[in-house]
């Protein structure tokens, strides 16, 4: 978005009245005719002018009785006004010139750490944490979430892992145990041989 423009009146009648900047051309004096009118008798009838150039606002003084000063310094012909500028029409008129960018208005985007409670819930972030995120670099905010969601991926991960040995280690395993009871079997077979002929087998076969 675009940066906007304000005037400020510091001193003079209407002090502390903020006056948004949105045309191309405004004219400033005591006359009712001006876009910014100050009834003032220390301003000429058409005193000082604001002309849009591109991104900025150009002061002239349209050969008033009392001079247009910037800052303290008059201004001959024009100047090219900065943020924070003081405007002094005559002796008793002070303006200050504003400059609100835009850039970082309220339809920025924060990428918010999430962090979750023992049970799983998640933690609603505090108005501090949320004017905390406001003054980090974003890189910075990009980072924490990076983090917080790897530490998040590996409890995730180990968690199945654990879970998934030990259901291998109690699901039973069909042809371990036909296995066992082949072998339990044969070595019941191999003993009942041994009490009858009273003879100790050599080898038991498998």
């Amino acid at each position: 978005m675009a940066d906007t423009f304000q005037i400020v009146i510091k001193k003079g009648p209407k002090s502390g009245s903020v006056v948004e900047l949105t045309q191309e051309v405004i004219t400033i004096g005591r006359e009712t005719s001006n876009l910014l009118y100050i009834n003032d008798h220390g301003l000429s009838r058409s005193h000082a002018s604001l002309n849009r150039s591109g991104a900025d606002y150009i002061l002239k003084d349209l050969g008033s009785t009392n001079g247009t000063f910037v800052n303290g310094k008059a201004v001959s012909d024009s100047y090219t006004l900065k943020d924070g500028d003081l405007i002094s029409l005559g002796e008793v008129v002070d303006l200050e010139f504003r400059k609100v960018s835009t850039s970082a208005d309220s339809n920025a985007t924060f990428v918010i750490p999430r962090r979750k409670n023992e049970d799983g819930t998640e933690i609603l972030p505090t108005r501090a944490d949320l004017e905390a995120l406001k003054s980090k670099p974003e890189s910075e905010t990009h980072a924490e979430e990076h983090r917080a969601s790897s530490v998040a991926g590996l409890k995730s991960c180990g968690t199945r892992k654990i879970t998934a040995s030990r259901k291998n280690w109690l699901r039973p395993n069909s042809s371990r145990m036909v296995q066992v009871g082949r072998i339990s079997s044969r070595v019941r077979m191999a003993w009942l041989a041994w009490s009858k002929s009273g003879t100790r087998p050599s080898r038991m076969v498998t």
